[in-house]
């Protein structure tokens, strides 16, 4: 992440260590940006694979529904 204290050069490629709320796959490291980056999973996960975004908009709104 570009605002880790670690990443003193401000890379976006910087790979953080450790469990965050933005490690989505839950391996320990957190990738902005990059190869196995966290963005395109939630973006794929939560979004495109939405069942109601049958036109697999990138900018379709996930709305929350509580059983």
């Amino acid at each position: 992440m570009v605002s880790d204290p670690l990443n003193t050069t401000n890379l976006a490629n910087f790979i953080s260590i450790g469990y965050d709320r933005t490690d989505m796959d839950l391996d320990g490291n957190i990738i902005y940006q990059g190869p196995g980056n966290e963005r395109a999973m939630q973006l794929y996960n939560t979004v495109l694979s939405h069942p109601a975004n049958t036109s697999f908009l990138a900018n379709f709104i996930v709305r929350e529904h509580l059983p």
